[in-house]
């Protein structure tokens, strides 16, 4: 979501989706009126192959740093515990990876899926991102109530 709003205000070129390859590509291009051959090359450099991650179970120290940073939940687990990641959710962004402190999580490349399976997880994709939106939305608004309740309280002990 954050490159389609760089995209849609022109911060950010139409080139840089890695799993979505010259397909989107092409629908970006349509979608915002550009000439997609001036991005064509960098695209096929940089494509990804369909691909998800996986997680080296006895390297896992349980930061919760993969957690954080999945924007479709595709990972689960608790702080101090093994997470593990759910492979029919993940896109593949791959995100996770660099957040790693010990380096146990890699990208594994999986069959190529038919375009209606990209269309189906795209559609779960785009659910799981907003879904997570909204609690992190709501878990920001409980943290200032507290916040604010707090404050009040010491406004009338002083």
């Amino acid at each position: 979501m954050p490159y389609a709003s760089a995209i849609s205000q022109g911060i950010d070129s139409i080139d840089k989706c890695r799993p979505g390859g010259e397909r989107t590509l092409y629908a970006l291009a349509e979608v915002t009126s550009l000439d997609p051959m001036p991005y064509l090359e960098t695209v096929l450099v940089n494509y990804k192959s369909s691909s998800v991650v996986r997680i080296q179970y006895e390297h896992c120290i349980g930061c919760t740093k993969c957690l954080v940073v999945c924007p479709v939940d595709a990972v689960i687990g608790s702080a101090k515990h093994m997470h593990t990641i759910l492979e029919d959710v993940c896109t593949g962004c791959d995100l996770c990876i660099d957040v790693c402190p010990v380096d146990c999580i890699e990208s594994v490349d999986v069959a190529e899926r038919t375009e209606q399976e990209e269309q189906q997880l795209a559609i779960q994709s785009r659910r799981r991102y907003q879904k997570r939106g909204r609690r992190l939305a709501q878990r920001e608004q409980d943290r200032q109530k507290k916040y604010q309740k707090a404050q009040a309280l010491l406004v009338d002990l002083l």
